[in-house]
Formats: structure tokens, C-alpha cells, sequence
């Protein structure tokens, strides 16, 4: 251990250690230097180059005003299509000892932009009163079929 703290201060009292911090001023300056010039000048240099229409040609080097925005480039966007299954609604109807009426399926992408379910017509039953339709067995929210479905 005592011969690494001999060796540095050998080092340190040569003069070396002034040497490198110069060397690192100076590479931090050059790279400061060096980053200027290519983004400034080689990188809209090279976009200013025509050409041509060739397709799958990426440039990763586009010049850029001092708001980040492009300059004399060509902006392209590819849009792409996102696919899911349509919703089906299948809809039921329980008469509660009514008349059979024959249920409803809609596919989401027939569907006019208001359409809304075909409501049952002549809901009769002997010896009682049709009260309409509801969305739950308790019979405390009434269905509207002026409702588009969705």
C-alpha cells in the first residue's frame, strides 16, 4: 500500500496531472466544437441533397430550426388500420308468461347511427295488463327503444 501512495505522488509531482486536466479541457471544448459543426452545418447539408424518389431510403439527419421544427423536409405519415371484431348484440325478450316474441342481433358495423331496437308489438296476455319493458328482473328501470345502441 505505501508503494501505490509513493507512486502517485511521483505522479502528481511530475507534472502529469496538469497535463491530463489540460487534455480534458481541451477534448471537451473539441467535442463541443465538433457537435456544433455537424448539426449546423454537415447534417442540413446533407438533407439539402436531392433524392429523388427511392423508396425505403431513411435520413436520419434532417435540419432543424431553433425551434426544433423541420426545415425544407418532406414530412411523410403512415397511417395504419386497426382492426377488432365487431360487437354483436343479441337481444332477448322474456314475456313473463306472455306472447313468444322472437329476439333481435345487430352487428355493430350494419347499425344505422341511430338505429334502435324494433320494439314488440301486440304484448297481450288474458287477465292482465302490459306494463313495458325493462332492463332488470325487479322491474325498476324501464328500457327505451328510442335509445340507439351502442
Amino acid at each position: 500500500m505505501k508503494k501505490l501512495f509513493k507512486e502517485f505522488k511521483d505522479f502528481i509531482t511530475r507534472g502529469n496531472v496538469l497535463d491530463l486536466a489540460v487534455g480534458m479541457i481541451i477534448g471537451a471544448a473539441f467535442t463541443a466544437i465538433v457537435t456544433a459543426l455537424v448539426n449546423g452545418i454537415f447534417k442540413p447539408l446533407i438533407n439539402a441533397i436531392p433524392m429523388g424518389e427511392i423508396e425505403g431510403l431513411i435520413t436520419m439527419l434532417v435540419a432543424k430550426d431553433v425551434n426544433g421544427e423541420l426545415v425544407n423536409s418532406e414530412r411523410k405519415v403512415t397511417l395504419y388500420a386497426w382492426w377488432r371484431k365487431a360487437k354483436k348484440y343479441v337481444i332477448t325478450f322474456e314475456s313473463n308468461g306472455g306472447p313468444s316474441v322472437e329476439g333481435q342481433t345487430y352487428e355493430e358495423n350494419e347499425l344505422a347511427e341511430d338505429q334502435s331496437i324494433v320494439e314488440p308489438e301486440n304484448m297481450k296476455r288474458e287477465g292482465y295488463t302490459f306494463g313495458g319493458w325493462f332492463i332488470d328482473n325487479a322491474m325498476t328501470t324501464a328500457f327505451n327503444f328510442k335509445t340507439p345502441i351502442k
